[in-house]
């Protein structure tokens, strides 16, 4: 009987070892698998959510820099609106009590901004020279209002042509760089230009 004992304990022994062997450990590194999976998986629904709530402050981000990019690029003048700086530059001069005897913008770059297609990466620029009579404190206030207009990028060169006199009008040579821009946004909601 011992030996009968002996053999059902060995039996025995050796099903648990392969039923262990064969089925539960199997079982078991399929599930550690897929604990680590469902937990992977939570992670990635917890970033989820947060980004979820996360998405109405960033459309009204979006929506905000939208709208800022739109109120620029409408105060700035588009390459087809030349002569509409021009004007503008004329009335400021005018309000100043300056007179404007010439505007010149190179022929060349006039022809180079007619032929450039349209970019969305590179803003247009037009180097424009003024040839201004008038008085130095006139002349000063003028060039202040300039250069807080969006346009305005830079001065080029400014001259006195003239000496400094009793006289109350003198000769200015005032060139500076204006940036040329034009709404261009496309959104799914629709285009502007």
């Amino acid at each position: 009987m011992n030996k009968h004992l002996a053999s059902y304990i060995a039996v025995s022994c050796t099903v648990l070892i392969l039923w262990i062997a064969f089925l539960y450990l199997p079982y078991l590194s399929e599930r550690t698998e897929l604990e680590t999976a469902v937990a992977q998986k939570q992670v990635q629904l917890d970033e989820m959510k947060k980004t979820v709530l996360e998405l109405p402050e960033f459309i009204a981000r979006h929506r905000i820099m939208i709208d800022s990019r739109q109120k620029l690029h409408s105060s700035l003048y588009a390459k087809q609106d030349i002569m509409r700086l021009i004007d503008h530059i004329r009335e400021d001069a005018d309000k100043y009590g300056l007179t404007i005897t010439e505007i010149a913008p190179p022929v060349s770059e006039l022809l180079l901004l007619n032929r450039h297609v349209d970019s969305l990466k590179l803003p247009d620029f037009l180097n424009i020279t003024l040839m201004i009579n008038g008085s130095y404190s006139d002349f000063g206030k003028f060039v202040g209002e300039i250069e807080h207009e969006p346009f305005f990028r830079d001065i080029n060169t400014c001259r006195v042509n003239g000496a400094a006199s009793n006289s109350t009008q003198v000769m200015y040579s005032f060139g500076f760089k204006a940036l040329l821009g034009q709404i261009n946004i496309h959104e799914n909601e629709g285009a502007e230009s």
